[in-house]
């Protein structure tokens, strides 16, 4: 079939081409392919900003960094994200896959007994929760083996001004945010600087990259693994 064939004949263009699963070989790889070919376009929006994917990029490295350097996890350990749809998320899951390690994700709006059941089903070791949500691991995070808490806000990789207006939105004017969080008390102590770093190295294509945790009434909880292998 040439490409005249593929053409529609009311002028429609082509459908755009699949992903060549022979030149990459996990999510961090076709991410960081993407960031490098289209470096200065537009990645993402919130609330208004738009960042380039060059900047994504520099974000998760550094998120991986921080996965790596400070919590000291290492391959194949599972981080949940506790997280809502915006940039916080979108730098989390691709840091996590950055630095060799495990995504499970936990739907925010489910009741603390739900998340300590998907906690535990899938033996997170951290932990990364927006700051709104944190308050439901107070009760629950002795009962699982995560050591570390990543708190955020909604505004975090927004501009200062508009970071300060949307953190005064919700601390002063709708009072969203708990005093008391999960992270106050159960924080880790931080690295020294001198702490070597473990060299991220590529994945094998076998490797798991996300572990879905699911709850339906009266059912126990189960768990879904998927693989960066092409299907």
């Amino acid at each position: 079939m040439t490409h005249a064939d593929t053409i529609d004949p009311h002028g429609a263009k082509p459908p755009v081409p699949a992903i060549d699963a022979t030149s990459v070989r996990t999510l961090p790889e076709m991410f960081e392919l993407a960031c490098t070919r289209y470096a200065r376009r537009p990645a993402f929006s919130s609330f208004g900003h738009t960042i380039e994917y060059r900047d994504v990029a520099r974000y998760v490295r550094q998120f991986s960094r921080f996965l790596i350097t400070e919590f000291r996890l290492e391959p194949s350990e599972r981080v949940a994200l506790i997280l809502p749809n915006g940039l916080p998320y979108v730098v989390a899951f691709f840091g996590v896959l950055d630095a060799g390690l495990v995504v499970a994700n936990v739907n925010p709006l489910a009741t603390p007994r739900e998340i300590q059941i998907q906690l535990s089903t899938a033996a997170v070791s951290a932990i990364v929760v927006l700051e709104n949500f944190a308050w439901k691991l107070d009760d629950i995070l002795d009962e699982n083996q995560a050591n570390a808490v990543v708190s955020v806000a909604v505004g975090d990789l927004l501009p200062l001004r508009k970071r300060a207006a949307i953190d005064f939105v919700q601390r002063v004017v709708r009072d969203s945010i708990p005093q008391q969080s999960a992270g106050t008390g159960h924080s880790v102590p931080p690295c020294r600087a001198s702490t070597p770093m473990r060299e991220i190295n590529p994945l094998p294509p076998s490797t798991t990259w996300r572990c879905c945790s699911s709850l339906e009434a009266r059912q126990a909880p189960r768990s879904v693994q998927c693989s960066h292998t092409a299907t």
